[in-house]
């Protein structure tokens, strides 16, 4: 059973700096009580300082307390390039059932390897 869920979109002020921000699927973990919430922003969501995304479109994920509604993280990543989640039926987002992590599927246009040399 989900707590009382009312407070889940005012727990956290998004701030896109005037940009769009789409949601794309949502998980609920009842082994570790979070609600997870990806999708895409063409803005900054997470850093006051971050005004644009990183390169054309990023993702995020956020977590929720299921009790309160309370926000655990928002994390926002993307490369140089455009970067999306899978569409389609919510199938862009999973939870690791031994951990609580949440998986993200998606593609991108440019890259997430770092240069180590």
């Amino acid at each position: 059973q989900i707590g009382d869920m009312t407070n889940l979109a005012t727990s956290t002020n998004v701030n896109t700096h005037r940009r769009n921000v789409f949601g794309v699927g949502c998980v609920v973990n009842t082994r570790f009580n979070t609600v997870y919430v990806a999708g895409t922003t063409n803005g900054g969501l997470v850093s006051p300082t971050l005004t644009k995304p990183y390169g054309g479109d990023d993702v995020f994920v956020a977590s929720y307390q299921t009790a309160t509604g309370n926000v655990n993280f928002v994390t926002q990543l993307g490369s140089d390039q455009n970067d999306v989640l899978a569409r389609g039926g919510g199938d862009c987002i999973a939870v690791d059932p031994n951990t609580g992590s949440a998986i993200l599927v998606g593609s991108t246009d440019g890259s997430f390897m770092r240069d180590t040399t």
